[in-house]
């Protein structure tokens, strides 16, 4: 009897010691082994597809070990330096990233740009429009012979709104720092004087006579739109904030590759102020004075700025551009009666720069492309 209780208790304990045993390999069994650490840089993109409307975006990282290096990086846009970490485009295509990280180099990704159904992708037939400034003061009573002419043009001419039409005015209550600077590039001596696109060869000749002085205006706008813009212009004016700024959201697309500057001006309607009238007119118009120049975004150069921050833009590309004007301050008599223009000028030689196309826009409006069809 003894014998036999003493197996019962070695066999228990030695099944109990089994069960020990395999519980404890088990245990072993699911510790996972470490992980082996991984330096080589991983390039990563939010999206490989985005539409060209240049709003959609991709966002760029570079991962080191399960680390953002992204700033450590270098990253690299179809072979060339990309010192951004957000794509966005509006030029339909493949664009292919890769980054290079301590001297390591990641896999190529291949992003698509998509053509976005709601985007403008047209770069022909742009519709121009002519800039003249007319350079005057209520002091020369030859001034209304050029007033007068524009009066009649803008009423009687089929097509009026090719031209813009600004006034610069010298030694009056409408004299501003921005008019003279226009007075100034131009080289303006005589009074009056109506030049187109602020091209020093595209004087209109005027009459004394308003009839002709209109006909003159016409042919002057006829010659001038045989050559085409290179530029289209898109804007929108915001309406004034409690400051008194207007926020100007305008986009400039280009379908040939070369320099071009943007500006944004500032102009005024019914200002009233005695004109002096040596042809004896008599019409109570030419003392009522409209797009009065104001002011620039660009005040010191009649020619604007450069749209970006390389002169140089590449043709099939839209460029946007964001100004301010606060006519609150800047006008010359009323903030109610002004509106926007938005120039762009073009080089035309290395040290020329003329204007390509200029759009007119209310103040709280906006302005899309148009095309000549």
């Amino acid at each position: 009897m003894k014998n036999l209780f003493s197996t019962l208790l070695f066999a228990f304990f030695s099944a109990f010691a089994l069960t020990f045993t395999a519980c404890g390999d088990e245990e072993e069994d699911d510790v996972p082994p470490p992980a082996a650490e991984d330096f080589t840089p991983h390039l990563q993109l939010s999206k490989t597809e985005i539409l060209a409307n240049g709003a959609d975006t991709a966002f760029i990282t570079v991962v080191s070990n399960s680390v953002d290096v992204t700033d450590e990086a270098l990253i690299l846009l179809n072979g060339e330096p990309f010192n951004e970490r957000a794509f966005a485009t509006k030029k339909v295509g493949s664009y292919v990233f890769h980054a290079v990280y301590k001297n390591q180099v990641t896999d190529k990704l291949t992003l698509t740009a998509a053509p976005d159904p709601d985007a403008d992708y047209r770069y022909t037939d742009f519709r121009r429009r002519l800039l003249a400034v007319q350079y005057t003061g209520t002091w020369c009573g030859y001034c209304p012979r050029v007033s007068l002419a524009i009066k009649r043009f803008k009423e009687t001419d089929a097509h009026p709104d090719d031209i813009v039409f600004a006034a610069a005015h010298s030694r009056d209550v409408m004299e501003t720092e921005f008019g003279a600077e226009l007075i100034s590039f131009q080289a303006i001596t005589g009074f009056p004087t109506l030049m187109l696109n602020l091209n020093a060869n595209s004087k209109v000749t005027d009459s004394p006579y308003i009839e002709t002085g209109a006909a003159h205006i016409a042919q002057a706008r006829t010659n001038a739109l045989r050559t085409p813009a290179c530029s289209n212009i898109r804007a929108e004016v915001s309406e004034p904030d409690e400051n008194g700024i207007i926020n100007i959201h305008a986009e400039v697309k280009v379908n040939t590759t070369g320099k071009y500057r943007v500006a944004a001006w500032l102009l005024e309607d019914n200002v009233y102020a005695p004109q002096s009238d040596y042809y004896n007119y008599g019409e109570e118009a030419i003392h009522t004075h409209n797009n009065v120049v104001c002011t620039s975004t660009a005040p010191t150069s009649a020619i604007g700025n450069y749209v970006t921050t390389a002169p140089e833009l590449e043709a099939e590309n839209a460029y946007p551009v964001s100004l301010q004007l606060c006519p609150k301050t800047q006008c010359v008599k009323d903030p109610a009666n002004c509106r926007v223009i938005i120039v762009v000028t073009r080089a035309v030689s290395s040290l020329t720069f003329t204007v390509d196309n200029v759009i007119e826009c209310p103040i709280g409006g906006k302005k899309d492309y148009e095309y000549t069809d």
